[in-house]
């Protein structure tokens, strides 16, 4: 039951790129803007309550806070599918947001508690299961919901879904034993002010103007926020994010790694559906099975990392794992509108390669590189650095694009108009300075990961895990 719950949230991330396009051309006429705050504003709220939602779970009771998540989604997807205007669909998207970090956050932890020893791997295999697949179900099932019934149906349906998962965890889930541990209220809401300021001047500033006072305010205070939240938290056992931690090179490599190689996946993700719709002219359940090849392959490599690791090395396989990255991004920028789906595969095919590579072992030297009574804090760690990536991905990429993209449309139309046009209108020049503008996105991430992962590997080096926690 709890598995179910994991796999609604992870499957609302995936299904949401499949409706842009649509969501698009509604009719609340959504700025570029706006239509990136639906997507992305699930995400930041997911990522910046995650680990405070699981420390206030095991505090006072895990499966009322998961019903508790459960209630709040269902009304967050119920008011998305019924939103009149794009600003109540804005709110709708970040109160789902909320819900989603209290069911996600719950539900290993609840699995791991109501099992014994011996049944544990088994269900926590299952639980990593749904969560993987989650994704791949989200793209056929998601994508025939938005082309058949349209993107409102989409969220009622999420809705009717998370009654049921309601109703099942009341009724079958038991109850587990509390933890007595610390919140660090203050620090969450500290953590959320700077990095939401953050990335409203990322996504804001291409429409705003990046020397407008809002913009520059905005990046201001966010860098000034996580700075204090970094002084503030360091060497703080009981702190969300004991920034002390960063010390241990390992673990620094692990965090850095995780969260650049998701923000590549995930700006990857954004933009790959709305190529398929924009360019190729799939519809929307067309563009999600044609995805398929790519998580069933991830899969199979992050099942194989491990072994690879024991032939070459760690550190051998993570930089591998990001090369063939940057190899995929850089394969991706050459993109047109003309390039066949068997081209496109294979580079998707690449991508999923290296994030198998190296994401299991990146998370595995996060865990690592802490002794055992700190296990719990290196798994928040690295959950909040794969939201982080992701958050960051879908906004840099939908950024660049929205810049790039509208800077070359003449004539003074309105962003909703221009995308409404580009989706209905088979207007192959807007194409081109689309397509032009994804491409210019997969080069950018492209050249940050690369420099990125220069700093990971460098850092990741085979000492003692201990030796500063």
């Amino acid at each position: 039951m709890a598995s179910g719950a994991a796999f609604l949230v992870m499957g609302m991330v995936s299904v949401m790129n499949l409706a842009i396009p649509t969501i698009s051309t509604s009719d609340l006429h959504p700025s570029a803007t706006q239509l990136l705050w639906v997507v992305d504003g699930y995400t930041i709220v997911f990522a910046c309550l995650l680990v405070p939602a699981g420390a206030l779970a095991d505090r006072y009771g895990r499966k009322g806070f998961l019903l508790v998540g459960l209630t709040v989604y269902l009304i967050g997807c119920l008011a998305s599918g019924l939103a009149p205007t794009i600003a109540l669909l804005l709110a709708a998207r970040f109160f789902t947001g909320l819900g989603a970090a209290f069911v996600f956050s719950t539900t290993l932890s609840i699995i791991v508690n109501i099992h014994t020893e011996q049944e544990r791997p088994k269900a926590v295999t299952g639980w990593t299961v749904a969560v993987q697949a989650a994704g791949m179900v989200a793209a056929t099932a998601g994508g025939a919901l938005v082309q058949f019934g349209g993107w409102r149906v989409m969220f009622l349906v999420f809705a009717v879904l998370a009654v049921c998962a309601t109703i099942c965890v009341a009724a079958y889930v038991p109850r587990t034993q509390n933890v007595d541990t610390k919140v660090d209220l203050a620090g969450s809401a500290l953590l959320i002010v700077g990095l939401t300021s953050l990335l409203y001047m990322i996504i804001e500033g291409s429409e705003l103007g990046w020397t407008s006072s809002t913009v520059i305010a905005s990046g201001i205070m966010g860098i000034a926020v996580i700075a204090y939240y970094a002084v503030r938290s360091w060497g703080k056992r009981h702190a969300l994010l004991d920034t002390a931690l960063f010390r241990i090179p390992k673990l620094r490599a692990g965090t850095v790694g995780v969260m650049v190689g998701f923000l590549a996946m995930f700006a990857l993700f954004y933009v790959n559906s709305q190529y398929l719709q924009f360019a190729k002219g799939y519809t929307p359940l067309v563009a999600g099975l044609a995805t398929i090849p790519m998580p069933l392959w991830n899969a199979v490599v992050s099942a194989k990392s491990l072994r690879v690791a024991d032939r070459i090395g760690a550190r051998a396989t993570i930089a591998s794992g990001l090369a063939i990255l940057v190899l995929g991004l850089a394969l991706l920028s050459t993109l047109t509108a003309a390039t066949p789906y068997v081209v496109l595969i294979v580079y998707l095919l690449l991508m999923a390669t290296g994030i198998g590579l190296s994401a299991p072992l990146l998370s595995n030297a996060i865990i690592g590189s802490l002794p055992a009574n700190r296990v719990g804090a290196g798994s928040g760690l690295n959950s909040l650095m794969r939201e982080l990536g992701a958050a960051v991905g879908i906004a840099t990429m939908g950024t660049i694009i929205q810049a790039h993209f509208f800077s070359h449309i003449a004539g003074g139309d309105s962003q909703s108009s221009v995308f409404s046009r580009l989706l209905t209108s088979g207007n192959t020049d807007m194409v081109d300075k689309f397509v032009s503008s994804v491409d210019l996105g997969y080069r950018t991430i492209g050249v940050v990961l690369l420099v990125v992962s220069v700093f990971v590997i460098a850092w990741f080096r085979n000492e003692n895990p201990a030796e500063s926690a």
